[in-house]
């Protein structure tokens, strides 16, 4: 039990400190000279932050370490330090990396993330209840929202118009 769970646990517990490490230094990235100064600036930023993180899942873990279960025991002990060598790696190893493989990059200005988001929502939003309304879905939902009464002509001629931008056939309706 303890052998196939484990890597698992690890792992997906231990991702986490990476992202938020690679984010920090993305954003570390914008104001410093060279990829080393970030790498630095983005762990100070993050390594108390994680620590407690960290900590607090390893005390987790060991709260399991008093079962007489030999294998619940067993994963406790070394999902503890595991997930503790996990951390030490991320804030000595992974700066190193960083910076080393983004040594000569140029940093370029992010895109805008909201107005990304905001489109690939209301794609699936609007494809989500075109393909609800096909099915006869939305006419068993009773909708009370004060401004959903009497929606004008324009509103249906643009979503019908959307819809078959998407490739969604008329319904007919």
């Amino acid at each position: 039990m303890v052998t196939i769970m484990l890597p698992t646990i690890v792992i997906a517990l231990s991702v986490a400190d990476g992202i938020h490490l690679i984010h920090a230094f993305h954003g570390a990235r914008q104001g410093a000279e060279d990829s080393y100064r970030a790498a630095g600036i983005a762990v100070k930023e993050i390594a108390w932050p994680c620590a407690g993180t960290t900590l607090t899942t390893i005390s987790g873990f060991l709260a399991f370490s008093g079962s007489s279960v030999v294998p619940v025991f067993q994963l406790a002990l070394f999902a503890s330090f595991g997930i503790a060598f996990a951390w030490l790696l991320t804030m000595t190893g992974a700066p190193v990396l960083l910076a080393v493989l983004w040594k000569d990059r140029v940093r370029r200005s992010a895109p805008d993330m909201d107005c990304i988001c905001f489109r690939a929502s209301r794609g699936v939003t609007l494809r989500v209840a075109l393909a609800a309304g096909r099915h006869g879905l939305l006419e068993v939902l009773p909708c009370r929202h004060p401004r959903s009464a009497g929606l004008p002509s324009a509103t249906a001629g643009r979503l019908s118009a959307e819809s078959a931008e998407l490739g969604f056939p008329s319904t007919g309706r």
